[in-house]
């Protein structure tokens, strides 16, 4: 006991103690931030940094792989007995498949990736369709598809969510850009 009777090593074991604190404050402070903006990801509805209230990523892939299914399986398409048509569809299906078992991980960089796929595969198929002779109700029905995941491709787009994450430490202290690299921080994924 003589041991911490003695004042050099007080005040040595005072400074490891108040450095811990500090490193696993700082580092609970920084995950907490980067657990915030990935909630935005996926939330109903969230209030951004103008007071607009803004609808998450997650809920507008939902709306994508919805109407993916539908473009592909819409019976006039399948019905046509077209090989193009045949690959395409697919291809698109195939696409929002891996989407959807991204969205069952909630992991948000293959998320972005299985979308970019999606979009690519919905352009072809929709490009393909363009070319047919429909009728007016199908047309009609088609286009609804279309116009709809368009909407959530430009809802997307327009989301704020990779500027917060690239601007994560922006606003962080001079403390905590110093310490970041000793604590454990797990930064918030992209969606790209």
């Amino acid at each position: 006991m003589t041991l911490f009777k003695n004042r050099g090593v007080a005040v040595f074991l005072t400074f490891v103690v108040v450095i811990a604190a500090t490193l696993v404050g700082v580092g609970s402070s920084l995950n907490r931030v980067a657990r915030d903006i990935e909630s935005t990801f996926y939330a109903e509805r969230y209030l951004d940094a103008g007071g607009i209230t803004r609808r998450g990523i997650f809920i507008f892939l939902g709306n994508i792989a919805n109407e993916a299914l539908l473009l592909a399986t819409d019976p006039v398409l399948l019905d046509n007995h077209n090989r193009e048509l045949d690959i395409a569809g697919n291809s698109l299906l195939s696409s929002r498949e891996s989407l959807m078992a991204a969205i069952s991980a909630r992991d948000i960089q293959k998320m972005g990736l299985a979308y970019s796929e999606v979009q690519q595969a919905f352009s072809t198929l929709a490009a393909l369709v363009e070319r047919l002779d429909l009728s007016d109700h199908d047309r009609q029905n088609v286009d609804s598809i279309i116009s709809s995941f368009s909407g959530a491709q430009n809802a997307i787009s327009e989301s704020s969510y990779n500027q917060r994450v690239a601007s994560f430490m922006d606003d962080a202290s001079f403390v905590a850009r110093l310490l970041r690299p000793f604590v454990f921080v797990t930064p918030p994924q992209a969606f790209r």
